[in-house]
């Protein structure tokens, strides 16, 4: 018998040393608070799918509330409403299932995807963020009134004011405001290579276009812009697509928007007179053909910049319609992420779901007006700056982030894992690690690796992972036998003013970290120390 619990000792050890950390989750730490901490927690509700899209009216509650839980009152004493203050009897109708029955059907999923009785959950709980964040998204399918578009800020205000706040001096300028404050900042990631694809066909009409243009000059703006950080580019579209500028046209913001203003619309018919004057296909074929190079600005694949898209249609195509959904396909295969915004209620939504690269990256505008594009602004600038750049293992990243930057990645993990190394050749970064969320950050994260207090490299594999959520992606050359269902998603941050950094990958276990070295000496004590309590 002591043998065998030796033998058990043995592999705990083995097996604490081969995982190497065991992560971080801030989101379920009592009094928790910042950017970091809420977005995790949102991160985590929103990639559940178990309710539908919030507007980004969640998030806005947490600025709104308590500034992502820094205001001084957020914690007060004898109360329990957490970051999203959830006033308890806010709380209560969450688990008052007399008045709200379709409230089961939420415990079941909340149940089965986080192991969270929420009949069990108390006021107290709350002071957790995660447990603050799911008790307000739950109050808020109890509410008969829909919540307002992203874009209708107004509408926004005045639906937090009539069912959500309770502070008699709140008003409607005083949520536009707390939105605004954090909206409005420029985007943290380092950058990327940015194409707006406009549908200038006779059915939009120069009215439309110039939302169209609007939109692209707001999202421009929420960017920093140059040769180092985002790239932008346009085309615009009728019976065929006409490139307006490339991606290194241009090389700051003012001249970019200044070129935006200047585009032309045209309505050109394939025959002339035929009506016939959507051909989508031939814009996503230059898109990938000639603007996507690195002849126009696109950057190499060691950069890590991800290459994005936003197509907008306002009906379906009629030119060259059989090569649509096949071009779609051929710029996603060349890791280029598309969304796909279809306007009006005559969206082909067989070809809006093919040109985009995932259900998340699809958006739909009732018409075309200034609250449906400003939501689409809104929406757009949000996701763009947190797309994450699909790798290939074996491929170096090479990056510079300032302070504050961050840079996203994912990997399709392979069968026999891989290792992550990430060397600081100036300045210090920090990289976190997750198959659960898509933007790992240092509220929440697998594995963290430092570049000046790291050596060694990092090995991840499916079985260290265990239960972490599985995601599927188009698999490269090598094909999908060699990979396992899972999506690890990385980001690196930079810590001091100039950070300078590459990332190396590789198949297997070729980590050789100092701290592995350490942990094995301490093992070899452990186990002459045990293997004498055995003699």
């Amino acid at each position: 018998m002591k043998i065998i619990l030796f033998l058990a000792f043995t592999a705990a050890l083995l097996q604490s040393l081969a995982n190497g950390q065991s992560g971080v989750d801030r989101t379920r730490e009592p009094e928790a608070a910042g950017t970091d901490v809420v977005f995790a927690s949102i991160s985590i509700i929103r990639d559940s799918i178990i309710f539908v899209n919030d507007n980004r009216f969640l998030r806005r509650l947490a600025y709104v509330e308590s500034r992502d839980g820094v205001d001084i009152n957020t914690y007060r004493p004898g109360y329990f409403g957490g970051i999203w203050q959830v006033d308890e009897a806010v709380f209560n109708e969450t688990q008052n299932l007399n008045s709200n029955p379709e409230l089961s059907i939420f415990y079941r999923d909340i149940l089965l995807e986080f192991g969270i009785d929420w009949t069990q959950v108390t006021w107290q709980d709350l002071l957790a963020p995660f447990f603050s964040a799911l008790a307000a998204r739950i109050y808020l399918t109890t509410i008969s009134a829909s919540i307002p578009e992203t874009g209708d800020l107004e509408a926004q205000g005045q639906y937090w004011l009539d069912h959500y706040s309770d502070v008699p001096t709140d008003t409607v300028q005083l949520y536009i405001d707390g939105v605004n404050e954090f909206e409005l900042e420029e985007c943290p990631i380092r950058g990327i290579d940015l194409a707006f694809v406009f549908d200038s066909s006779g059915s939009v009409g120069r009215t439309n276009f110039e939302l169209e243009r609007q939109f692209a000059i707001q999202v421009t703006n929420t960017f920093n812009i140059g040769p180092e950080q985002t790239r932008i580019a346009n085309i615009a579209y009728s019976g065929f697509a006409r490139i307006s500028f490339f991606l290194d046209t241009f090389a700051n913001r003012s001249t970019v928007t200044d070129a935006l203003r200047q585009v032309e619309y045209f309505n050109i018919e394939v025959p002339p007179g035929s009506r016939r004057g959507t051909n989508t296909a031939d814009a996503l074929t230059r898109l990938r053909n000639e603007v996507f190079t690195e002849e126009r600005g696109a950057r190499e694949g060691r950069f890590g910049i991800p290459r994005v898209a936003v197509v907008i249609t306002d009906g379906r195509s009629n030119v060259n319609r059989s090569e649509t959904i096949p071009s779609a396909q051929r710029l996603h295969n060349d890791s280029v992420i598309v969304f796909g915004v279809g306007v009006g209620n005559r969206i082909n939504m067989d070809e809006l779901q093919a040109i985009a690269s995932a259900p998340q990256y699809m958006v739909l505008l009732k018409s075309f007006d200034a609250i449906e594009f400003a939501t689409l602004q809104r929406t757009i600038s949000a996701e763009a700056c947190i797309v994450p750049a699909p790798i290939d293992i074996s491929e170096e990243i090479e990056g510079i982030l300032f302070l504050g930057d961050s840079s996203f990645f994912e990997f399709q993990l392979p069968v026999m894992g891989m290792t992550l190394r990430l060397e600081g050749q100036s300045g210090r970064s920090v990289m976190y690690a997750s198959s659960n969320i898509r933007n790992p950050n240092s509220a929440f994260y697998e594995f963290r690796y430092d570049s000046q207090e790291d050596a060694g490299g990092l090995f991840i594999s499916a079985d260290i992972l265990g239960g972490g959520e599985r995601r599927k992606r188009l698999v490269g050359e090598l094909g999908a036998s060699e990979f396992t269902d899972t999506t690890l998603y990385v980001t690196v941050q930079g810590l001091e003013d100039r950070n300078v950094f590459t990332m190396l990958t590789t198949f297997g276990n070729t980590s050789s970290s100092p701290k592995l070295m350490a942990g094995l000496s301490t093992v070899i004590v452990l186990l002459f120390i045990a293997l004498a309590s055995l003699l």
